[in-house]
């Protein structure tokens, strides 16, 4: 996530609006298959301002959408750190000796 930032920003730089709603709304749609509903509500946002060329809007728009983005990564970072073990209790067939060598 925190990689299409970046490329939002410089589209935003070049006044490429349209770039920036194809990405927000690429976002969006993940977002949404994952239940991220605040990324997602961040993502239309942006989408919605780029389509509708509200260029004032965009920046701060960027900054929700960026920051949205990296509580959604660090929330996945951190439910998949699993201490030695912990993996079998929530998937049986990864460790073990049920585990297919």
């Amino acid at each position: 996530l925190a990689g299409r930032t970046a490329p939002m920003r410089i589209a935003f730089e070049r006044g490429d609006m349209e770039a920036i709603r194809f990405e927000a709304h690429a976002v969006k749609g993940g977002a949404l298959n994952l239940r991220a509903e605040r990324l997602a509500a961040a993502a239309l946002a942006l989408e919605r301002a780029a389509q509708d060329r509200h260029h004032s809007e965009v920046p701060a728009l960027l900054d929700a959408f960026e920051g949205e983005a990296a509580e959604l990564s660090a929330f996945v970072e951190k439910g998949l750190v699993l201490a030695p073990g912990q993996l079998d209790d929530v998937i049986p067939e990864a460790g073990g000796d049920d585990v297919a060598q």
